[in-house]
């Protein structure tokens, strides 16, 4: 079983269209999907940065993002929402990745709503990997 751990409903991953089209073309069975910064939907790759992997240079760049982040991106609305409908629609494929913003003084209640609204307690985890139960 392939799973693709990492990848955010955007671009290649933003449509159930696209994902059909992803999996089908690198064999993909399961697919863990995060939002997009901000729920972008038509996110492009990011712009490739002359840093080097110095930790004072990965620190400067992660301070960039968030500067980026918090003043020059508009928010998209709840980009959970809209991994859990690409889940619905792809329940066979889609594994959701629930995101909080760890900025948020509050995203430990966030996290909690999160968990009840977008976990559907019919699925355990092994099921939703494909893993037979005992």
């Amino acid at each position: 079983m392939l799973i693709d751990i990492h990848a955010h409903a955007a671009g290649d991953y933003g449509t159930v269209d696209s994902i059909k089209n992803m999996a089908k073309r690198y064999q993909i069975d399961k697919i863990v999907l995060c939002t997009s910064p901000k729920n972008i939907h038509d996110l492009q790759k990011p712009p490739s940065m002359p840093f080097t992997q110095k930790p004072d240079s990965i620190f400067m760049m992660n301070r960039m993002n968030r500067l980026a982040y918090n003043h020059f991106f508009k928010d998209n609305g709840d980009g959970n929402q809209f991994v859990f409908d690409l889940k619905n629609r792809l329940p066979e494929r889609v594994i959701q990745f629930l995101w909080v913003n760890p900025l948020d003084t509050r995203y430990m209640d966030h996290l909690e709503t999160s968990i009840h609204t977008y976990h559907s307690p019919r699925e355990s985890n092994s099921t939703k990997l494909g893993i037979p139960s005992k």
